[in-house]
C-alpha cells in the first residue's frame, strides 16, 4: 500500500501544558494506531508542528479533522507526496519536546519553513526538497528524541 507525508503547522488557541502535549500525544497515539497513520507533533512558543505519514485515504480524513479542532488554527500545510518507505513506523504518534529537535539543529529551520513558507509562493517541489531531507535527519536520530 503506497504511503505519503504531508506536514503542516498550526497556532494554538489556548495555553497547552506539557501534561496536555502528552495527553494529547497518547490520544492521537491510540487513534493514529488504527488508521495506520505515523509521526510527529512538536509544540513550541505557541506553534504547532506535525509531521504525518499513512495511507493517502487516511491521511486526508484526518487533515479534515484536524482543520475543525478548535484547539489550534492550521496556516501552514504542505503536501510531500508519496514516499517509499515510513521515516517513523513505530511513532503513531510522538511528541517531540523542542529541545529534542534543537539537540539534532533542526528546530530553528523547521519552524521557520513552517512559519515563513508556503507552497503558493515557492511551490510544492521546491518545498519538498527542502523538507524531505529535514524529516530524514530526525528519523536518523529517532533514539536521542526517544529519550
Amino acid at each position: 500500500m503506497p504511503v505519503y507525508s504531508l506536514v503542516y503547522a498550526s497556532r494554538s488557541t489556548r495555553d497547552f501544558s506539557q501534561d496536555d502535549l502528552d495527553e494529547l500525544a497518547r490520544r492521537a497515539n491510540l487513534k493514529n494506531r488504527t488508521l495506520r497513520i505515523t509521526g510527529y507533533l512538536c509544540h513550541r512558543d505557541g506553534i504547532f508542528f506535525q509531521y504525518l505519514e499513512g495511507p493517502l485515504t487516511e491521511l486526508n480524513s484526518l487533515m479534515e479533522t484536524l482543520k475543525e479542532d478548535d484547539r489550534h488554527n492550521i496556516f501552514n500545510e504542505i503536501d510531500l507526496g508519496q514516499i517509499d518507505s515510513r521515516h517513523f513506523p513505530d511513532w503513531h504518534m510522538r511528541c517531540l519536546k523542542a529541545k529534542g529537535l534543537k539537540m539534532i539543529q533542526m528546530e530553528e529551520v523547521l519552524s521557520q519553513v513552517l512559519e515563513s513558507m508556503c507552497e503558493a509562493n515557492y511551490g510544492r517541489d521546491r518545498l519538498r526538497k527542502l523538507i524531505h531531507p529535514m524529516i530524514a535527519r530526525i528519523a536518523e536520530r529517532q533514539a536521542v528524541l526517544s529519550n
